[in-house]
């Protein structure tokens, strides 16, 4: 259950991204698929450096309690990499002490509401 609240909205913009087909105008050619993970990585830039950060602690936490799948590891990857360089500048501790003070209360809040929803 948690694994697929997590992977939701990622999984949803890999989903669409895969179903994407591409054809040149008056082209004789079958479709080609476009790549999932390039539509994925371009989709994860649109997100806000809010929602990035919420899916990160969504993944995490889900990852934390063996609830990801590979492709849900995956996905989660592809949008840690996002973060990592649009909103941390590629400097992996700086994320690594947020993660560690925001998300040790993102996680405490969720358990809180998966706790109250028991």
């Amino acid at each position: 259950m948690a694994a697929g609240r997590a992977c939701a909205s990622l999984c949803g913009l890999a989903l669409a991204a895969a179903a994407l087909t591409v054809t040149a105008a008056g082209a004789e050619q079958p479709p080609r698929r476009v790549d999932a993970e390039s539509m994925f990585t371009a989709a994860l830039h649109e997100l806000s450096e809010r929602d990035l950060k919420a899916r990160y602690l969504q993944c995490s936490q889900a990852a934390l309690q063996g609830q990801l799948g590979s492709q849900e590891i995956a996905l989660c990857s592809l949008g840690y990499e996002v973060l990592l360089r649009r909103v941390f500048g590629g400097d992996y501790l700086a994320l690594f002490a947020w993660s560690r003070s925001e998300g040790g209360r993102g996680a405490a809040v969720a358990g809180d509401a998966a706790t109250a929803a028991r």
